[in-house]
């Protein structure tokens, strides 16, 4: 069924044959919901009940960004739903950080965080004091850099289930001279870690498609289920 929430469509997709797992989908930076369709088709025919949130990523700060999403969740799913899971690509995963301290949301059973720049992005670095880059990507990316007052460093530690898929496919040119060490692009495979995880994979693709990709939607699932990523990508 389609449920609209505060007057946007939310695509909310069950079938009571199979599981009854509830996931909410939440995009990267000046994306929508549509970057998220591919793992929300996908978990769909697996048997997920799905929530594919759309937020103004690039439009208000992080608790107007939290209190926007929990409204959507709770047009989902109900107020009163019991632990639900997350996937979510980029900006997505500081969301779900930052809806676990606010405790304004629900509770979060399990989560997967696509290329998630958990300390912060050096491109962010390169690029926060440009009124042109500000402009473009809104009041939350500036806040997105590395240095340790920035928004990824102020979150905290995992206290929630969570497993990170990094990617280490060069999908933007500046990431060439911008990075010394392994990245997608636009966030460094170090940054993607996050201290309390539970698994941790890194998969050959760049930051902007990521979550688009077969195998990282197979990982998501199989994390939603098992509580750990295949062997595949791991050494």
């Amino acid at each position: 069924m389609v449920s609209a929430c505060q007057g946007v469509p939310v695509d909310v997709k069950t079938d009571s044959t199979q599981s009854t797992e509830k996931v909410v989908l939440l995009h990267g930076l000046k994306r929508s919901s549509w970057s998220m369709k591919k793992i929300e088709w996908h978990l769909e025919a697996t048997g997920f009940a799905v929530c594919n949130i759309d937020y103004p990523s690039d439009r208000k700060l992080v608790t107007a960004l939290v209190d926007h999403i929990v409204t959507k969740i709770d047009g989902c799913f109900g107020a009163a739903a019991g632990p639900l899971n997350f996937v979510s690509h980029s900006l997505g995963g500081l969301m779900i950080r930052a809806i676990e301290v606010s405790d304004k949301g629900p509770e979060i059973a399990r989560a997967v965080m696509i290329a998630p720049p958990n300390h912060g992005s050096e491109l962010v670095d390169l690029h926060r004091n440009s009124r042109l880059f500000r402009a473009l990507m809104g009041p939350v990316a500036v806040l997105l850099g590395t240095e340790p007052g920035s928004l990824p460093r102020r979150l905290g530690p995992a206290t929630f289930d969570v497993g990170i898929i990094a990617g280490d496919g060069k999908s933007n040119p500046l990431g060439l001279w911008v990075f010394d060490e392994p990245n997608d692009g636009t966030v460094s495979v170090a940054s993607t870690r996050l201290e309390g995880m539970n698994d941790f994979i890194v998969v050959p693709f760049g930051h902007t498609f990521i979550m688009r990709k077969a195998a990282v939607i197979e990982e998501v699932e199989h994390y939603l289920i098992s509580g750990t990523f295949s062997p595949a990508f791991k050494p």
